[in-house]
């Protein structure tokens, strides 16, 4: 095996060992604060991610979907819903860090709707590379499990379908808030840059351009003798 091979070899080992961070696995649950008083907003940063567009609450008669929302201690949290600027939008609430994290899963339900639809989306520099849709219920709150891997975004987006019922009677409102507790996600301890990782079509490219080095080396070499 060439000199020239084994080096363009180690240094395609180092640069994906560069690219390989060690992450610590976190949970995201909303008990250490006090909704006893109502609802808190949670934008901005929280359990090392930054929030947008969530609130944290805490049990309330009446309410029974967000009641079973709440998995471990006094609190969970919802987003969703929609506000009214040049007409009616969907509110999209998610989570961001500098960092790049995996999402392992977490638990969801629906506060009013049965059978409402949520979009959850993984980004990484702004484009979509993950996308799942859950069908959520009020009667509980169910682990989901996900395999998002490398990215530095998620989008939550709820929606009901024709399939959609209604059994707090929201009437003409449009109440798809969901409910959200415990999540699950492995964030990476260094900031690693969008696009830093090599996919795996470029590596295997870089891999047949070294054999393709190193076969033309042998045929000189049995040219020369």
């Amino acid at each position: 095996m060439s000199r020239r091979f084994m080096l363009l070899v180690a240094g395609l080992v180092c640069a994906c060992a560069t690219n390989v961070a060690q992450s610590a696995p976190i949970t995201i649950g909303f008990d250490g604060i006090d909704a006893s008083a109502g609802d808190v907003p949670l934008d901005g940063t929280f359990a090392g991610v930054t929030l947008r567009n969530f609130t944290a609450y805490t049990s309330v008669p009446g309410f029974e979907g967000f009641n079973n929302g709440i998995v471990s201690g006094p609190n969970a949290a919802y987003s969703g819903g929609e506000v009214s600027v040049s007409g009616p939008t969907a509110i999209t609430g998610s989570i961001t860090s500098s960092k790049l994290f995996d999402f392992v899963g977490g638990y969801f339900g629906s506060g009013f709707y049965d059978k409402l639809s949520l979009t959850v989306k993984g980004l990484r520099g702004g484009s979509v590379v993950f996308s799942e849709t859950l069908t959520l219920n009020t009667s509980v709150a169910l682990f989901h499990p996900f395999a998002f891997i490398g990215i530095d975004a998620l989008n939550f987006v709820a929606a009901a379908t024709a399939q959609s019922s209604d059994p707090f009677a929201c009437g003409p409102f449009n109440c798809t808030q969901f409910t959200m507790d415990d999540l699950r996600l492995n964030l990476s301890d260094v900031e690693t840059p969008p696009n830093d990782v090599p996919e795996p079509g470029s590596l295997a490219l870089v891999l047949m351009g070294a054999a393709a080095l190193r076969a033309a080396g042998q045929r000189r070499r049995t040219t020369s003798s």
